[in-house]
């Protein structure tokens, strides 16, 4: 190991900007969010750290490095930060989007094309998808995906999304028994 650093809260979710300038790191159990500056790769400090996110599962940076999307899963809301050139989080105008309460948003990813996000919410099955009017937080939930039959009334659980040329999507009721 070349360096380590303390983050605060533990640890849920890690991802850099398109840079490699900072590291975000979200925390499901403190509820919050928080960004280290990286130098050469390596971590040189916490430059801020936004408490308040209860059940923060994953931290997103959108296709042009300067909103950073955090899913709050237990407050069924989207937070949306404009990431500073320092690296300090300042709450955008309108500060969040809401998801159905109940759905808990979860991860997320881009569209390559940089029109669209998806959310997959771990407490309903489902994935938002969510169209990008402007990088300013001008975003509309244009549609909502429920990933289980029509006919599913086991416990609903949702973990994680990718986007591939290929359509994937794998629940324990598609799976056939062993």
């Amino acid at each position: 190991m070349l360096q380590s650093l303390r983050c605060p809260g533990s640890p849920t979710h890690i991802s850099t900007d398109h840079l490699g300038q900072f590291v975000f790191v979200g925390s499901y159990n403190a509820g919050n969010v928080s960004v280290t500056r990286l130098e050469d790769g390596l971590p040189v400090g916490v430059v801020d750290v936004v408490e308040g996110l209860d059940g923060c599962h994953s931290a997103n940076i959108s296709p042009d490095n300067r909103t950073l999307w955090v899913p709050a899963l237990k407050q069924d809301r989207i937070c949306l930060f404009t990431v500073s050139d320092d690296g300090h989080l300042v709450a955008q105008d309108p500060a969040e989007v809401t998801t159905v309460e109940g759905a808990g948003p979860r991860h997320m990813v881009f569209h390559p094309n940089e029109q669209y996000a998806y959310c997959v919410n771990e407490l309903n099955s489902s994935v938002d998808v969510w169209e990008l009017k402007d990088p300013h937080g001008n975003i509309e939930c244009v549609q909502t995906l429920d990933m289980m039959p029509e006919n599913f009334s086991d416990t609903r659980w949702a973990a994680d999304i990718h986007i591939t040329r290929m359509v994937v999507i794998y629940t324990p009721a598609t799976v056939p028994p062993v």
